[in-house]
């Protein structure tokens, strides 16, 4: 009843949206035909089955998470609820989550339980559900089971003040925590037995995989886990097992590239510059240089300056750094003498000094790269045309 009650809210909602009696008659049909037809994706016949609504990495993909939908019979149980899990099983049938009797958790990763507020939801508003929603797993799923509820309390009770008992009856709202462990019986009658079973997944423990016995049928989900001789014996009779994978290639290629990132994101890199007069020579030295890491400009100080140019600049250090400091990238800016030494260099962890060439015949420990300077520019440069300007235009 209440599922026909929500498709004649979504009929009402899309009829008032076009104006065509046409279209309106036509779309309506439709949605009632789709919305009220039961999709048939498990078999009629009495069986052990499995539908996979999801088995996406926890790094995120287009595919949805971890997630399988068991039937056994008339029973129904999902086994692990991933993100995007929940969706799938909305899209490819309205019956899939009908009289779902409960869930089962490998492990408490978030790839394994992300959906589990959308499956309470769906499951207790658009469904007539008698009780809560139970959810079985290791050691830590009270926590988990608490904190879903905790976050949900005030949607299931506007979604209470909104429509009332008949669609979301407070009773039966929220989930309840069992934890189980090695050897649990979740579920036992005549026909059908559902246990737990150890497997290995450090750090995570405990980690749980579950066997489904339905007649003379079997079906063994691993969980995630390596493998251990202990897990023979719990995969022992299976007609069909679920149990993960791992391509060590693949894995290898995103830790190289992992190494690669995080290398270029730890690495402290130096730029020695005096910028006297501020040119698109520095701009470009400095686009260079953050690609090697997290960027610190050292930045020569007036007096050096003066020491060992025989003047003051005509910006001053904190105009300099003023400017230097709103260019991208730039992570911080500290005052240096007119020669970098190696101790100046271990003070600030420096992993890579990078310069134009007045660095190209001095040996550091502290890696070095000296890049060629910009042709045609130079704050000597600059500040010679300045000056020629300023002379010609006195002349007149």
């Amino acid at each position: 009843m209440k599922k026909i009650l929500i498709t004649i809210f979504a009929l009402i909602i899309t009829f008032g949206i076009f104006s065509s009696s046409y279209v309106q008659s036509n779309i309506l049909n439709m949605l009632i035909k789709s919305g009220l037809e039961n999709n048939q994706i498990f078999p009629k016949k009495d069986s052990l089955s499995v539908l996979v609504c999801g088995s996406g990495s926890p790094l995120g993909t287009a595919v949805a998470q971890t997630c399988l939908l068991v039937k056994a019979g008339d029973k129904k149980y999902v086994v692990d609820i991933g993100n995007g899990s929940v969706n799938n099983l909305m899209t490819w049938s309205s019956d899939l989550l009908d009289d779902v009797n409960g869930v089962l958790i490998t492990h408490l990763h978030s790839d394994h339980i992300a959906d589990l507020g959308d499956l309470n939801l769906v499951t207790w508003v658009t469904r007539d559900r008698k009780q809560q929603l139970e959810v079985f797993g290791p050691e830590g799923i009270n926590d988990v089971v608490s904190g879903f509820n905790l976050a949900f309390s005030r949607d299931s009770n506007f979604r209470y003040l909104h429509h009332g008992n008949q669609i979301a009856d407070p009773i039966t709202a929220g989930m309840t925590a069992k934890e189980i462990s090695d050897g649990s019986i979740i579920f036992e009658d005549d026909n059908l037995k559902i246990s737990a079973f150890k497997v290995f997944h450090e750090p995570v423990e405990p980690a749980l995989g579950y066997k489904f016995e339905y007649k003379d049928r079997v079906i063994v989900i691993s969980g995630d886990t390596r493998y251990d001789s202990e897990l023979i014996k719990s995969f022992k009779g299976a007609d069909v097992l679920f149990c993960e994978v791992i391509s060590p290639d693949v894995v290898d290629r995103f830790i190289k590239v992992a190494e690669q990132q995080n290398d270029a994101k730890l690495k402290k890199i130096l730029v020695d510059m005096s910028a006297t007069l501020i040119h698109h020579g520095h701009i470009r030295l400095i686009k260079k240089a953050k690609k090697y890491g997290e960027l610190i400009i050292g930045l020569t100080t007036d007096k050096q300056i003066k020491k060992f140019k025989g003047y003051f600049p005509e910006l001053n250090y904190k105009f300099r750094k003023e400017i230097l400091s709103e260019i991208k990238g730039v992570k911080a800016i500290v005052p240096t003498n007119w020669l970098i030494t190696q101790k100046f260099l271990d003070k600030h962890n420096i992993d890579i000094l990078v310069s134009g060439s007045d660095y190209k015949n001095r040996k550091f420990k502290t890696k070095t790269i000296n890049f060629k300077r910009t042709d045609f520019i130079s704050s000597t440069i600059l500040r010679k045309k300045a000056a020629k300007i300023l002379k010609k235009n006195y002349e007149k």
